[in-house]
């Protein structure tokens, strides 16, 4: 009876807390992790405005945010992404000025799919996300428009070239369009990967809430890999006591060396928590769904450093 009850928990727990953007986890500190792509995003869309694409990708590669210098533009497809729904090209009104290719809904990059996934614009975890459009990393196609084989371009003179053509997204309107290098347009970086590293099984922050990336439960013959995210409540002197806030199960099982454990009745084991430099242990216990906060609640059970 135990277990049974212990996994009616679970999953009263799974559908009744887990976040509609299962796929997006909130780090802490201003970083966004995207599990369905393994990426790690800022939370801020707008940290140095607008500029050229050329300066959007010196200013990605040299950023330092949050502890990392790893930071890039996203890219998207070079070429026709057979995922797209629409491919309209520009008239003649627009001239060599600022041809556009547009295409709409599509799947075959990393801001695509984002949107599929979180709709950042729309999305309260993430800020700033603005309407106008976000330079990629990606140049148009080879340089060199289709038309030109075709003979389709948009005037007499047009020979297709776009060498200095750049693919740009819009979160807002859900397609992506050509535009010249040399517009300003906003810059969202972005870095391969968690930020929680792979020698541990969770993050403590200075406010004490805690990011686990990496959690098994086993439920008969099915190992469930979940993230959990347990707010510190700061109410009670003589217990250290969390409330969950946010969790669901990882689409891929994250690959940390010491993912930790929840087992029958709810208790959670994390072998390596790191605060600062320091690597803890941390067990914590279940205590009881608390009706007037909305929350499950857990204390502390037991913690130590690891040498």
């Amino acid at each position: 009876m135990k277990n049974v009850l212990s996994i009616s928990t679970l999953n009263i727990l799974l559908f009744s807390t887990v976040t509609p953007y299962a796929d997006i986890i909130d780090r802490g500190n201003g970083l966004i992790y995207d599990s369905n792509q393994d990426l790690t995003w800022t939370q801020n869309a707008d940290i140095n405005g607008k500029m050229p694409q050329q300066t959007a990708v010196e200013w990605a590669e040299t950023l330092v945010y949050q502890g990392f210098d790893d930071w890039r533009l996203p890219s998207t497809t070079r070429y026709d992404d057979p995922t797209c729904t629409e491919d309209v090209r520009a008239d003649t009104n627009y001239g060599s000025v600022i041809f556009y290719e547009r295409r709409a809904d599509c799947l075959g990059g990393e801001m695509e799919l984002l949107t599929a996934t979180a709709d950042p614009y729309r999305n309260p975890l993430f800020e700033n996300v603005q309407a106008i459009r976000y330079w990629t990393a990606t140049p148009y196609r080879d340089g060199i428009d289709p038309c030109a084989e075709r003979g389709t371009c948009t005037t007499p003179t047009d020979n297709g070239v776009r060498k200095d053509f750049y693919w740009q997204w819009s979160f807002e309107r859900v397609h992506k369009t050509t535009l010249r290098g040399g517009n300003p347009r906003y810059a969202w970086p972005v870095r391969d990967g968690d930020v929680v590293p792979e020698d541990s099984s969770g993050v403590l922050t200075a406010a004490l809430n805690i990011h686990s990336p990496s959690l098994n439960f086993q439920n008969g013959s099915e190992t469930l890999n979940l993230w959990a995210k347990l707010e510190y409540l700061d109410s009670d002197p003589n217990e250290l006591i969390w409330q969950l806030t946010d969790f669901g199960v990882n689409k891929t099982p994250f690959t940390g060396l010491m993912t930790g454990q929840v087992k029958d009745d709810l208790e959670i084991h994390i072998p390596s928590i790191v605060y600062q430099t320091t690597s803890f242990r941390v067990t914590l216990e279940y205590l009881h769904f608390d009706d007037r906060k909305g929350f499950h609640l857990w204390k502390l059970k037991d913690y130590g450093v690891n040498e």
